[in-house]
């Protein structure tokens, strides 16, 4: 028998079987899309669906009409159509029950709606996933698609998307629910592109709705040779999961040729698509005493079944696992065995595709949020339609992305609503959005909530922080930018910029932005504690900062530090680590600030990146300062430097003193033996000397001259853990001060190593 190989596309859905008994229609979603809210609803005479408009499931496109000439061709529901010239993305967002598998189905017909007689071509999506290519040209004006799906939320998007000059069309969107127990290739597989639903009959009609309960399409299919047509009027039994329509089931291909087997070959589209197979069988003839029918099953050439026989008027489905087809042509054979009389058959097939959908939905909560402010102020941007961060190519307008933790869902992280002219108050549940970390802020605006600028909080080389109110009640930071600031704009850039993508518990919050003209301003969470410099120094007043309260501080800006060198893409280098840039919050956790000095630093494949040397004298390392070479040990250098602080709280450089630096004085007093005098006096003798001793260790390490002998982030956070585990468990005295220990005391720390200012 020659092998029957066929191009399988979706079926137009013009001709369908008479109706039966009507049917509930409960959870079905049948929409005439571009149908007049006037002419909603309605019952289509051929099917009894009850279709209605789409008018309040999408709020952009224009309604078109078929060329009267289509007329007598194609049924009601698919007559008109929503064609859209606006916009990239339009998108259709339909309530569904999560977690529920569920049929969804669209048409597009063309019909010279336009008069231009040019079909158009698209793309479809389905939430942020593209599900197919609509091309009406290579369709010939007319195609579907229909897949079998679980969403996992209580929304479903349908968006269509411009790809070149033609506009994007659709006729009808028909959503079905079904079992969850039937379709589906197992978890992690993805969902079901349909390839072929047919069964097999010389008829020229559909089998669908209310003939088959679900509103599967079923297209006949019988070729002019080789095979021959069985059937039977006799009632056959379709109580398993599938329901398979008993029209379908009571009709069956079998070979013209008892001996060949039944061979059905057909292309999938792409060709590297694994596709997953459902073949119905019912045995629809009356087999006398001496009659057998028994086959076995090949796919693509491998014996899947063996010695089938299909139950008497009754239908067994079978399932074939997924494979890859060679070349994308897909071969299945039912091949008799020696034991059988009779020819095999095959009443009905489903092929689906398997079709990934990698992409996940931006966090719900965030959407949630985002889409009642669009409702409350009643929006009406274009763009904002479908998932607002996925695609990054279709973001919507005026809203940023986190899109760094690939496992995670994307997270809203600016909504710019910026010279909007809206009115009213800011909807609370705005404030519930913990990941939109930046708002829109006017300069008016920062004026009212610093009250003129009535408070400062302390001044830098970008300009004033001031004490701000938002909303009356909520404490911010507002650092504004002098114009007589040297690093400017760049500096201001770069701050934003870096704070909009890095998140940490650690790292000081960037609450909004101003950037208005010349009027440049950040607002941040206020830290009422200040910073660890005025501690240290006694400029904040209140008791001496304990030995614990130290390590405590000390392990949370190392945790901040480790995260910008290990948990960011790409990693950052915050080149400006001092201990005025440790701010403290009411509990004292301490959080890094000031990123306007920040850097990307190199990848795996690289060992350093070469860029104008910037920092504070004092905390500058000293080999990034002789040859411009960044790499994220520079950082690792500056927090040594704050180490030193915190153990001796005694001034970076002081010209009075016999060694300068204070790296260099340290390691004076190590070679003369004297520990003691090294640590902070307003200690006294309140701490584990175990742990200062291992603190005053990793001090060292970090100042190296060599930045190949310092240890990363990872370690000092791992190391000062362990210097807060000794002070947690102190008995007292453990380590003898005065002995030098194993702190290396032979660097060479003369002034050519220690960079001043430039």
């Amino acid at each position: 028998m020659k092998s029957l190989l066929l191009t399988l596309v979706v079926i137009e859905v013009f001709c369908i079987v008479h109706l039966v008994q009507p049917q509930n229609q409960d959870g079905f979603i049948s929409l005439d899309c571009g149908l007049s809210v006037d002419e909603s609803p309605y019952i289509d005479p051929d099917s009894g669906l009850v279709f209605t408009s789409d008018s309040t499931l999408i709020q952009t496109g224009k309604s078109g009409r078929v060329d009267k000439a289509f007329d007598k061709e194609h049924i009601k529901p698919y007559l008109v159509m929503r064609y859209f010239p606006e916009g990239l993305r339009n998108c259709y967002t339909l309530n569904v029950t999560r977690d529920t598998t569920y049929f969804i189905g669209a048409m597009f017909l063309y019909g010279n709606y336009d008069g231009l007689n040019t079909y158009p071509n698209f793309d479809l999506y389905l939430g942020p996933n593209k599900w197919e290519s609509i091309d009406l040209d290579r369709e010939t004006n007319v195609t579907g698609v229909d897949m079998i799906h679980t969403p996992r939320s209580s929304s479903l998007e349908i968006c269509l998307v411009k790809t070149g000059e033609t506009l994007p069309i659709i006729s009808s969107i028909e959503i079905r629910p079904f079992r969850n127990d039937v379709y589906g290739p197992g978890p992690g597989f993805g969902s079901l592109s349909s390839n072929f639903r047919m069964f097999f009959n010389d008829s020229y009609r559909d089998i669908r709705y209310p003939h088959d309960i679900h509103d599967r399409i079923w297209a006949p299919y019988f070729p002019e040779y080789d095979w021959r047509i069985i059937n039977t009027n006799l009632s056959i039994s379709n109580t398993g999961v599938y329901d398979t329509p008993k029209l379908a089931l009571g009709t069956a291909a079998t070979p013209s040729n008892k001996s060949l087997p039944l061979e059905i070959s057909w292309y999938t589209t792409p060709p590297t698509v694994a596709v997953y197979l459902y073949l119905h069988f019912a045995e629809i003839q009356a087999l006398r005493a001496n009659e057998t029918r028994e086959f076995d099953i090949f796919f693509n050439g491998s014996s899947n079944i063996s010695a089938f026989s299909p139950p008497k008027l009754e239908q067994h489905t079978l399932t074939l696992p997924p494979v890859l087809c060679p070349g994308g042509i897909c071969t299945l054979r039912l091949v008799r065995t020696k034991k059988s009389t009779l020819p095999p058959l095959i009443n009905a097939m489903e092929g689906f595709n398997i079709i990934e959908f990698p992409s996940t939905e931006t966090n719900p909560s965030d959407v949630a949020a985002i889409k009642n402010i669009k409702d409350t102020y009643r929006l009406t941007q274009i763009s904002w339609q479908g998932d607002p961060c996925i695609p990054p190519d279709y973001t919507w307008d005026h809203l940023e992305c986190d899109y760094k933790e690939k496992s995670s869902p994307p997270r809203v992280v600016i909504l710019d609503l910026s010279n909007n002219n809206l009115t009213g108050e800011v909807p609370k549940y705005l404030a519930k959005m913990k990941s939109l970390l930046v708002i829109r802020f006017t300069y008016a605006e920062v004026t009212s909530m610093t009250n003129n600028f009535q408070r400062v909080l302390g001044e830098g080389g970008f300009g004033v922080v001031y004490h701000g109110l938002l909303n009356g009640t909520e404490e911010v930071a507002i650092k504004l930018l002098s114009h007589s600031s040297a690093q400017g704009y760049k500096q201001f850039k770069a701050e934003v910029e870096l704070l909009l993508r890095v998140h940490h518990i650690n790292l000081v919050n960037l609450v909004g932005y101003c950037d208005e003209g010349d009027n440049l301003g950040l607002l941040y969470e206020y830290m009422p504690n200040g910073d660890l410099k005025q501690h240290l120094s006694g400029k904040r007043g209140g008791s001496v900062m304990s030995w614990k309260t130290r390590l405590i501080i000390a392990v949370d800006s190392a945790q901040g530090l480790e995260y910008l060198h290990t948990g960011c893409k790409p990693a950052m280098v915050h080149r400006d680590v001092k201990s005025s840039n440790i701010l403290l919050d009411e509990n004292f956790q301490a959080k890094l600030a000031d990123f306007g000095l920040s850097r990307s630093f190199p990848t795996a494949n690289e060992t350093y990146v070469s860029t104008v040397v910037a920092g504070t004298p004092g905390y500058l390392d000293p080999e990034y300062y002789q040859t411009n070479w960044l790499t994220e040990k520079s950082d690792v250098y500056s927090f040594g430097i704050v180490l030193l602080e915190v153990i001796s709280n005694r001034p970076i450089i002081a010209h009075a003193r016999e060694k300068t630096h204070i790296v260099e004085w340290i390691g004076f007093m190590l070679q003369k033996g004297d520990v003691r005098n090294i640590i902070d006096p307003n200690l006294g003798q309140d701490y584990d000397s175990g742990s200062v001793w291992k603190a005053l260790e990793l001090a060292m390490s970090c100042v190296n001259p060599s930045s190949a002998r310092r240890p990363n982030m990872s370690r000092v956070v791992n190391d000062l853990k362990d210097c807060l585990t000794y002070e947690n468990s102190r008995k007292g005295g453990s380590v003898d001060l005065d002995s030098k220990g194993s702190i290396e005391v032979s660097m060479n720390f003369g002034t050519e190593v220690i960079p001043k200012a430039r």
